[in-house]
């Protein structure tokens, strides 16, 4: 994620929570349940992302910085177009 910061610069800011640190976030966000999640926010709201076949999550650690980048790009995209839900296949 650290690399893909560079990229994504233009349209969106990446930050790490420490589950341990906030309780809060962990409740509202069901946080505790992965070892390692990725939310994206857009105006204030949370964009549900689902990978290929409907499933609720992305295999992200199978993305390089670069396809990370384009993620975040592809979900930036369709969240300023309105969509809440963005579907990546």
């Amino acid at each position: 994620m650290a690399a893909a910061a560079e990229r994504v610069g233009p349209v969106a800011a990446l930050y790490a929570v420490d589950i341990d640190e906030v309780q809060d976030f962990n409740a509202m966000y069901e946080l505790h349940v992965r070892p390692c999640t990725v939310i994206f926010f857009y105006g204030n709201l949370c964009v549900d992302v689902r990978g290929p076949h409907s499933r609720d999550d992305i295999v992200w650690p199978a993305y390089g910085s670069d396809d990370f980048a384009g993620l975040v790009r592809a979900v930036h995209e369709r969240a300023r177009a309105g969509r809440r839900i963005v579907v990546l296949g």
